[in-house]
């Protein structure tokens, strides 16, 4: 009996087929932390930003969101998103005694550092098959207290899968405030190309895209929000702790592959921004 394959043309929007391929080509998904959390009422968070993404599943009891002067509720059957340094306050609404919820931070970010959340509707969505995805996070939240690196490489896949059905349901992406500068982007493609350089500098990096030091600085902490300097410094220490993570590689050797002039130095900023030495991070990760 002769068959006909059905194209399925129509069936997705020209507007999602894009939004998805800007997901899947420009954003990177980073997987910070995941927990399940049980509260009794009275509870409450009092005004505060989170630094990076927050996704927020209540299984159990409502949630109120205060944000940009508006009050929403989140229920069982949507999630919370909120870009980094989203100004909210949270707290169980009036009648529920009990709140189960997981609680997911991550970033999601294209080559500029900006995030995906904020470019959605609205911070609360639908969560289609509740069920299905509390029991998927639950145990990301499981996995991520016994397995770390397992749940960051997990984690990764759910949250594109939750990002893809986002768009499924809003069909696009609302544009950003404005395109970032070319100049400021081949400035960051060759910090990603020469990060193992000691020498490279904001003035190396001025002359090639025929810019002053100035204007460099100026343009860079408008297009990223932050200096060239913190920039490349939370880029190397970003890539050390892949390799601490990954490699076999000796201290000393990746400290020089970051781009830090000495051991010695890396081990001071290291224990700077994260709290441990290189030594320890990558001892407590092979546990």
């Amino acid at each position: 009996m002769p068959e006909t394959q059905d194209p399925l043309k129509g069936r997705l929007s020209d507007d999602y087929r894009h939004a998805l391929r800007e997901l899947l080509a420009h954003y990177e998904i980073t997987i910070l932390s995941c927990a399940y959390w049980r509260n009794r009422a009275p509870w409450e968070l009092e005004t505060r930003r989170c630094y990076d993404s927050f996704l927020l599943f209540p299984v159990r009891g409502t949630l109120r969101l205060t944000v940009d002067g508006k009050r929403m509720l989140v229920t069982p059957g949507e999630y919370l998103a909120l870009p980094d340094r989203k100004e909210h306050a949270l707290a169980l609404e009036k009648g529920h005694k009990h709140l189960e919820q997981i609680a997911l931070h991550c970033h999601i970010q294209d080559r500029w550092r900006r995030p995906l959340l904020g470019r959605f509707r609205s911070p609360v969505a639908r969560l289609g098959d509740a069920a299905r995805w509390h029991r998927a996070l639950a145990d990301l939240a499981s996995i991520m207290n016994a397995d770390a690196e397992l749940g960051r490489h997990w984690g990764r896949t759910l949250v594109l899968e939750l990002m893809a059905g986002r768009l499924r349901e809003e069909k696009r992406l609302t544009p950003h405030d404005r395109e970032g500068d070319p100049r400021i982007e081949r400035v960051l493609q060759r910090m990603k190309e020469e990060l193992g350089s000691p020498e490279l500098s904001v003035e190396s990096l001025a002359a090639g895209v025929g810019l002053t030091a100035t204007q460099v600085r100026k343009l860079f902490r408008r297009e990223t929000g932050q200096s060239p300097k913190q920039y490349l410094h939370r880029q190397r220490l970003e890539r050390a702790v892949h390799l601490l993570r990954h490699s076999t590689q000796s201290i000393k050797q990746i400290a020089l592959e970051c781009g830090f002039a000495t051991d010695n130095y890396f081990h001071l900023v290291f224990r700077a921004a994260f709290g441990v030495t290189p030594g320890d991070f990558s001892r407590r990760e092979m546990l």
